[in-house]
C-alpha cells in the first residue's frame, strides 16, 4: 500500500479545480440544451475552466472542462448513499 492509502490499479473518485476560476464568473447563467429532450433548454451555472478534471471508479468523466463521452451513457461509478446517524 502507498503512504496515502492507495495500491497501483484501485479506482478512485478525483476532482482536480483551479481555485482562482472559482468566483463571480460561476453566478452567470447559462443555457444547454439536453440531449433526448428535443434540445429542450436548461438552465445552467458554469465555468469550464474551473473544473479541470474528473474521474469516477479511476475513468475519465471531464478533462478540460469538457464531458467525455462515457460521461452520461456508460456507468462509470456507484452512488454512495448518506447514512442518518443511529440514535
Amino acid at each position: 500500500m502507498t503512504p496515502v492509502g492507495f495500491d497501483p490499479g484501485d479506482r478512485a473518485d478525483l476532482v482536480v479545480l483551479r481555485p482562482e476560476e472559482l468566483n463571480a464568473s460561476l453566478d452567470d447563467i447559462h443555457e444547454q440544451p439536453m440531449a433526448g429532450f428535443d434540445e429542450l433548454k436548461r438552465l445552467v451555472r458554469r465555468n469550464e475552466k474551473a473544473v479541470q478534471l474528473v474521474v469516477i471508479g479511476g475513468r475519465i468523466a471531464v478533462r478540460d472542462g469538457k464531458p467525455e463521452s462515457a460521461l452520461g451513457t456508460t456507468k462509470l461509478g456507484t452512488l454512495l448513499r448518506a447514512s442518518l446517524p443511529r440514535s
